[in-house]
């Protein structure tokens, strides 16, 4: 565990049915009139909780989860869903296998259409500009970092991003992230990321500004 002021961060190898579902009900709350968001479920935010769970399942097959718990309860106060260099989110049948075909067959055509072209293609394209493969290929990559709205401005975000940065540190690896809010993107420069550029992704629910970052 990694001491950061009065909290602990810790990996959560195992989690429970009840730590995903708090982690979902977390997000849920979290990037309810998230415009990136918004873009993911194609307006449909019935299908919210299917999408964070596919997430979160999908982290703990195969990246790293990292939270914070309440010190009175032990309920998960703020988590982060990260994946090491050579892995990513839902690049795997295994993983996808685990809610998110599920998700995408809840979806509108429209939408569907818009996860297998405009969004990868938009974001390949950033990529390739703002990043080199040699950074790439030692990067860790932060999916999801959320706070339940109780225990928000306590530091709890920051000190698993610090977890995650100490650990990358040591083996000559850096973080990245990508964020499409300005608040967002003040949040992280606070935290020692740096913006490595901007695009705009169109999508049938309407577009926004995607930040990339990274912190080496």
């Amino acid at each position: 565990m990694h001491m950061a002021s009065t909290m602990q961060v810790e990996r959560l190898q195992h989690p429970t049915d009840d730590q995903v579902e708090a982690m979902v009900e977390m997000a849920v709350e979290a990037f309810a009139d998230d415009p990136a968001h918004r873009g993911f479920v194609g307006g449909n935010h019935k299908l919210s909780p299917l999408f964070f769970r596919a997430m979160a399942c999908a982290t703990a097959l195969d990246g790293e989860i990292y939270v914070v718990k309440d010190p009175t309860t032990s309920h998960i106060a703020s988590f982060g869903l990260w994946f090491p260099p050579g892995k990513r989110l839902w690049a795997t049948d295994e993983q996808k296998a685990l809610g998110y075909n599920e998700f995408f067959s809840k979806l509108s055509q429209e939408t569907q259409n818009w996860w297998r072209h405009t969004y990868p293609e938009t974001v390949a394209k950033l990529r390739e500009r703002t990043w080199s493969k040699e950074d790439s290929e030692r990067c860790w990559w932060c999916f999801n970092i959320c706070t339940d709205r109780r225990h928000e401005n306590l530091g709890y975000a920051t000190a698993i991003v610090n977890f995650a940065y100490d650990k990358a540190k040591r083996n000559d690896q850096i973080l990245g992230l990508s964020t499409g809010t300005d608040l967002n993107v003040r949040k992280y420069l606070a935290m020692g990321f740096r913006d490595r550029g901007q695009t705009w992704i169109d999508a049938p629910t309407g577009g926004w500004a995607v930040h990339t970052l990274s912190r080496e």
